[in-house]
């Protein structure tokens, strides 16, 4: 019995056939000038469902609109204006949620800050965050034609509310401004028990 356990042992060790479950993490970003339309939003992808070499996984799915967080700066530019998509991920490192690092995002609209630095989609640490941003800005108005952000307060207690899309719309200036620019002090503000 010692001497097949033994055998089992060495087996394991030896083997590199091992293998571990993950998510990809991406940013699905549709930029479409012609329509001034511009939707963010976040997209997990398990690793067992991609059959492509793990060293061109974020190359690949570039090419049709999902990006890596790591890093990112990337520009849509419509007749309404530029928008502006900064976000940065950490490396995955061992410890709590280190296999999936928060997002941070920005988003910029002709270089004026809309939203700064926020958690952008699941946080593992069941902070605030933002899920979705949409945008139609078909003239240069301020603040866009439309607008809609997705927040998501992650907690676990049950009396808080979970998600909640809000809309904003260029006639209503007021309701923007309350909101924008939208910080992590703002977000987790907004989420707080009245």
């Amino acid at each position: 019995m010692k001497k097949l356990f033994s055998i089992f042992l060495l087996a394991m060790v030896i083997s590199n056939n091992t293998y571990a479950d993950y998510d990809y993490q991406f940013l699905r970003i549709a930029c479409i000038p012609e329509a001034g339309f511009l939707d963010i939003s976040h997209q997990f992808v398990h690793n067992t469902a991609i059959d492509v070499p793990v060293k061109n996984v974020y190359q690949i799915f570039e090419e049709s609109g999902f990006y890596s967080p790591h890093k990112l700066d990337i520009k849509c530019k419509f007749a309404g204006g530029e928008y502006r998509i900064v976000a940065t991920q950490e490396e995955p490192y061992s410890g709590m949620c280190g296999a999936t690092p928060d997002i941070l995002l920005s988003l910029y609209r002709n270089e004026k800050l809309m939203i700064e630095n926020v958690i952008f989609g699941y946080s593992c640490f069941n902070n605030p965050s933002v899920n979705k941003i949409y945008i139609h800005d078909s003239k240069n108005e301020y603040p866009p034609k439309e607008m809609e952000v997705c927040l998501s307060n992650n907690s676990s207690t049950e009396k808080v509310k979970k998600e909640e899309c809000k809309w904003f719309f260029s006639n209503y200036i007021e309701s923007y401004e309350k909101m924008f620019p939208l910080n992590s002090n703002r977000l987790n503000s907004y989420f707080k028990p009245k």
